[in-house]
């Protein structure tokens, strides 16, 4: 049989290991303090902190009219720098995308979300919330706002996978496994599978196992020279 036809059958598909991120809310609650508010750094102001340091509090209390009064008026499309390294807009996003606090609207999601991965000229690209890129990614995977587009989702995934959202490690490493939005290719699946099933904290087991069941599942039909190749991968990325 076929590799390509063998991991149609036995690759875990994307769909199952998203379901959950996005039907959960506790998803991003959990992370609003815990990785988001991670990626403020010193050189940041006072009112950048303040910002997402309040956003994040409102979003975890489940304050959900509080947090559309502070990062409605901040989120036009083109605010960039000091309006919070996209913050507003990736809060708007993700009430969007879950219905919290205004009527659920795909393509509101999309559109928010887009805006906060365009913000800025690339100067204060680590403070960006990479899950921006992930959920947009999802978006586009299963056509929620707009058509079907694999080849921008893996796009999406790839930014937020190379920025560290395991999430997305799983994702696009199922894109690869399976051709979709990409050019199939094994050792980049694999790569990302290992990396992912490394990253996922012990309070995501779950997910961490999908990933260690998809990575060993592909490396099954993969040649001893491939495996290595992968794994050189995922080591020389998460040694970074």
């Amino acid at each position: 049989m076929p590799r390509a036809a063998l991991l149609t059958t036995t690759l875990l598909l994307i769909g199952l290991s998203l379901g959950a991120c996005f039907a959960d809310p506790d998803y991003v609650r959990a992370r609003a303090d815990e990785r988001m508010y991670a990626q403020i750094r010193d050189k940041e102001s006072k009112r950048t902190r303040e910002l997402i340091g309040d956003a994040a509090r409102y979003y975890t209390n489940g304050d959900f009219s509080r947090m559309l009064a502070l990062v409605a008026p901040r989120a036009g499309d083109r605010c960039s720098y000091p309006c919070g390294y996209g913050v507003p807009q990736y809060f708007l996003g993700r009430m969007y995308d879950a219905g919290e606090g205004v009527a659920q609207d795909y393509a509101e999601a999309r559109r928010w979300y887009l805006s906060a991965t365009q913000l800025g000229d690339g100067t204060y690209d680590d403070f960006r919330f990479y899950d921006a890129w992930f959920n947009l990614g999802t978006l586009y995977y299963f056509g929620r706002g707009g058509p079907v587009d694999y080849a921008q989702a893996a796009k999406m995934y790839a930014y937020a996978a190379d920025h560290g959202v395991p999430d997305a490690q799983v994702n696009l490493g199922a894109m690869y496994g399976n051709g979709q939005g990409v050019k199939e290719d094994f050792v980049q699946s694999l790569k990302w599978f290992t990396i992912a099933a490394k990253s996922f904290p012990d309070s995501e087991k779950a997910k961490r196992d999908t990933a260690a069941s998809n990575r060993d599942r592909i490396a099954a039909v993969m040649t001893p020279a491939e495996i290595a190749e992968a794994n050189k991968l995922a080591e020389v990325f998460l040694r970074r």
